[in-house]
């Protein structure tokens, strides 16, 4: 038996990693290769920890929104914990990893699920991030997801519009349609759903022509916060977390700022710093809003874009009507976040500095230096102008494909993506 000291312990206990063998040669070697990995990671966990227990421990702690923790938390109970849960988290090895992707993309008469590429991608990606999360913590010395190639997702279907099309879209518009401003916040700033929802008028200097966006409108779920009774049910005696007096939001952390709006609609607070922004408004969307504002803007306290009775839009009803108008039109039918594909795009090729993109579309990464999100109002302001003029004024003699640009926004996208993950 060989055994290496590894400092202390939260509980100031000491840790030690301890290797054994029947064999003295063995066992020496183990010790050699114990203490070489200590010098290499600075420590090493020192009891065996299965992946569910670390997945569960990974979940508790994970500082993300509710939606992100929803998702993580699914794929975990659905695909990694099924597939993973039970081995070692330090003996995990890629071909286990290969496994469960196999039995995910698997047809269901073998035992497999059935799933997309795109199922097979996420988790995969979950579990990186988890293992990533792990080596920060010292359970695990390395990423063993990292030696495993995710699945391919292959080719997509458009997800953004051409310049033609984004045109098109912009100069149907009407000051009589009340979500006429609606759909050139989506296009000429690119601002997510959440954002264009949460709007309040408070928040819009229609003067000035800014629009502050520290708010989104999001649909939460509840979960029970009673403590659950050993035959399985909780001690309110309600099946659904939403009934429970003491019901909480799914995966908030104990710093999530939110309000509520009505049932489970809230306004959150963006993720990160870079979502803290003031954004100047192109001009054809000012004249847009002023239009609405004098027909719908009675109420300083209330949303920019509501129903008929003046409540909030929920965010299912609102894909709907993008849809809708989409269809009227004769576009094809992406999807809403897509129009946010389309203003990078467009900015990009309206030879917008890349900081000012980033600070208009309230990015964060670690690929770009923090200047990147500190572009002036009047450098974002000149971003939006030649925006506007890009796609509502006189169209250019040629208007060329920019199919370019948009591969590299979704790259962008998707490396952003990885990076909260």
């Amino acid at each position: 038996m060989g055994v290496v000291q590894m400092g202390y312990g939260p509980d100031g206990k000491p840790r030690v990693k301890t290797v054994s063998s029947k064999s003295y040669a063995t066992a020496q070697r183990k010790l050699t290769k114990t203490k070489k990995d200590k010098a290499e990671f600075g420590s090493l966990p020192t009891a065996g920890i299965t992946v569910e227990k670390w997945l569960n421990q990974w979940l508790k702690n994970a500082r993300v929104r509710p939606k992100t923790w929803d998702s993580y938390e699914s794929t975990c109970r659905l695909y990694l914990i099924p597939s993973l849960g039970r081995r070692r988290l330090d003996q995990l090895a890629p071909q286990h990893i290969r496994d469960m992707e196999h039995w995910m993309e698997g047809p269901k008469d073998k035992g497999g699920l059935a799933l997309s590429t795109a199922s097979v991608h996420k988790a995969h990606r979950v579990l990186r991030a988890a293992l990533n999360a792990g080596i920060d913590e010292g359970v695990v010395t390395r990423n063993v997801a990292l030696r495993v190639q995710p699945p391919s997702l292959g080719g997509k279907e458009q997800d953004s519009f051409t310049l033609e099309q984004a045109r098109h879209f912009l100069t149907t518009l009407r000051n009589e349609d009340p979500l006429s401003a609606r759909w050139a916040f989506a296009l000429l700033t690119g601002e997510r759903q959440g954002e264009v929802l949460g709007m309040e008028w408070s928040r819009i200097d229609l003067d000035v022509g800014t629009v502050d966006l520290s708010w989104q409108l999001q649909r939460l779920i509840f979960m029970h916060g009673c403590s659950e009774e050993v035959d399985g049910m909780f001690a309110c005696g309600r099946k659904i977390g939403g009934a429970c007096p003491d019901r909480k939001i799914r995966g908030a952390r104990k710093d999530f700022l939110y309000r509520q709006v009505e049932g489970g609609l809230y306004l959150t607070r963006p993720k990160s710093q870079a979502g803290y922004r003031v954004i100047p408004l192109p001009p054809f969307l000012l004249d847009l809003l002023k239009a609405h504002y004098e027909t719908h803007g009675t109420n300083l306290d209330g949303f920019v874009f509501t129903r008929d009775d003046g409540r909030a839009i929920d965010p299912s009803d609102d894909n709907a009507a993008w849809h809708e108008a989409l269809a009227e039109r004769g576009l094809p039918q992406i999807k809403l976040h897509g129009a946010r594909h389309t203003a990078a795009s467009a900015l990009l090729a309206a030879k917008v500095d890349p900081k000012v993109i980033m600070a208009i579309l309230g990015h964060s990464s670690v690929l770009m230096t923090r200047a990147y999100q500190h572009a002036s109002i009047d450098m974002a302001r000149a971003g939006m102008g030649a925006l506007n003029d890009l796609m509502i004024g006189e169209a250019p003699a040629e208007l060329t494909e920019i199919e370019e640009l948009r591969a590299q926004i979704a790259a962008l996208e998707s490396r952003l993506e990885g990076e909260s993950a």
